[in-house]
């Protein structure tokens, strides 16, 4: 009988020990939480053609609407300390606008309350390029913040031909959507 308590004590004793991870088991290292952002924007649609060709996308200029949690690297205007001039590896020509002859000027508004922050985006090429992943803006995300395609927006979209004129939108035109988000 005394036997059987002492089994019956041991069992029990292994199994608090394996069940509270108090058995010398290593424990699993959790990853780090993301900590930035990657938003890839790319256009999508139809360029008309023209008299030379297939028109070509010259400028685009657009606003990315930022998740709470999300911001980006950014100093005042030395001209102007109330406008805040995105780093430059903050918008970062990708893709289809890849090159060294394409700009960039981003700008950042800082989230208030109840106002998002946001990035506005000036890209120009004087070479033109066609429809595609065309820029990444590089986020810096709170823990906990989790940005997606729902709650990350791209508004005031305007895209230009070489020319200088704007192309439509809309339909039977050209479209801007977010075509990845990456947690890093």
């Amino acid at each position: 009988m005394e036997r059987s308590i002492r089994f019956r004590l041991l069992i029990c004793a292994v199994a608090t020990l394996l069940f509270c991870n108090c058995g010398g088991v290593d424990q699993v290292e959790q990853p780090a939480p993301p900590t930035r952002a990657e938003v890839t924007l790319t256009t999508i649609g139809h360029l008309q053609s023209g008299p030379t060709g297939t028109m070509m996308i010259g400028t685009i200029e657009l606003m990315l609407i930022l998740p709470d949690g999300a911001t980006v690297q950014a100093q005042p205007d030395p001209a102007n300390n109330s406008i805040l001039i995105a780093g430059s590896d903050v918008v970062v020509p990708t893709g289809v606008a890849a090159g060294t002859n394409t700009l960039v000027l981003a700008t950042y508004t800082a989230a208030t309350v109840g106002t998002p922050g946001s990035v506005a985006v000036h890209l120009l090429n004087p070479n033109g390029f066609a429809t595609g992943n065309f820029v990444k803006v590089n986020c810096d995300i709170t823990p906990g913040t989790s940005p997606t395609q729902s709650n990350t927006v791209v508004s005031n979209f305007a895209p230009g031909d070489l020319d200088g004129f704007s192309i439509p939108t809309g339909a039977s035109g050209l479209n801007v959507a977010i075509s990845s988000i990456t947690l890093k």
